[in-house]
């Protein structure tokens, strides 16, 4: 499966919760509802264990550089899970 976002799209930064109901990332969370364009993606992937094969299938992760709308900041190393779809305005 490849990333849900592209170079130049419009995002919004989301909550993420994990199993506990808290923030999964709570250094994003000055930044929720903002708005920006992403300028960067990176992939990052990890491979099955030899030790046990079956307990660990291979991921991918994809993180992204956003430009913040207002004041033009970077925020780099975004997941893709803190990310959702904005309409162009």
């Amino acid at each position: 499966m490849g990333a849900n976002y592209a170079v130049g799209q419009k995002v919004k930064i989301i909550e993420v919760k994990n199993q506990q109901l808290r923030s999964k990332y709570p250094k994003l969370k000055q930044y929720l509802s903002r708005m920006g364009i992403i300028v960067d993606s990176r992939i990052f992937g990890t491979t099955p264990s030899q030790n046990i094969p079956l307990l660990s299938a291979p991921s991918i992760y994809y993180f992204y550089t956003i430009r913040l709308d207002k004041g033009g900041s970077e925020l780099k190393d975004i997941p893709e899970e803190a990310l959702e779809v904005c309409e162009q305005e």
